[in-house]
């Protein structure tokens, strides 16, 4: 969708405000909330679902709208900033204070990071004809034809230092599911691994 100019930027914020039409400035800025909760979730490294990005998305326009939208209200034109700047600094803040919410975000909730290669004992070694990095994109590789959800769980886990209960809480699950479904998937990267490496006779 176009982006739209000073006047009209006025134009719609004034018809939400005064004349309770707020399904234009919704339409208008329904994708560039949409790409803003995207935006976040990667630079963060967080995972993200279809699901949970529409989930969020519709979270940030109930912040826009809720209290008379209140946060509406509270935007300056005088300050330099625009609507559109405005909208994306709220879909930000909702989104960084939903995953702090959740534990994504919090430090004391990860566990250590282990070096997924450790896993492996992968190393340089005759027994292993690879080097270090053959081996890691054997290993990218391997983990590439695991199924998606275990997938994911292996990269929170290892890759993000998440622990079980915020993995659980992110993605809707029980604890120990979380745990069974990451000892199994690893099991089966294990066996994909092996399968690529062949040791020297």
């Amino acid at each position: 969708m176009k982006r739209l100019s000073t006047d009209e930027e006025r134009i719609l914020l004034y018809d939400c405000l005064f004349c309770c039409q707020r399904q234009a400035l919704i339409i208008h800025y329904w994708r560039l909330v949409e790409r803003t909760v995207i935006k976040v979730f990667s630079l963060k490294a967080v995972p993200c679902t279809q699901d949970s990005i529409e989930d969020m998305r519709n979270e940030i326009f109930l912040k826009l709208l809720e209290n008379n939208c209140k946060k509406l209200w509270q935007y300056k034109e005088s300050r330099g900033r625009s609507l559109a700047g405005w909208i994306i600094m709220i879909a930000n803040q909702t989104v960084l204070a939903d995953l702090r919410s959740k534990a994504v975000l919090n430090t004391t909730n990860q566990s250590k990071l282990i070096p997924i290669e450790e896993v492996f004992g992968l190393s340089a070694s005759k027994e292993n004809p690879y080097d270090l990095k053959e081996q890691a994109y054997i290993l990218r590789s391997a983990m590439d034809e695991l199924p998606t959800k275990g997938r994911l769980i292996l990269k929170m886990y290892y890759f993000h230092g998440l622990s079980f209960e915020a993995i659980a809480r992110y993605l809707k699950m029980k604890k120990g599911a979380v745990y069974t479904a990451k000892s199994r998937t690893l099991d089966q990267l294990k066996d994909n691994v092996k399968k690529k490496i062949k040791p020297c006779k």
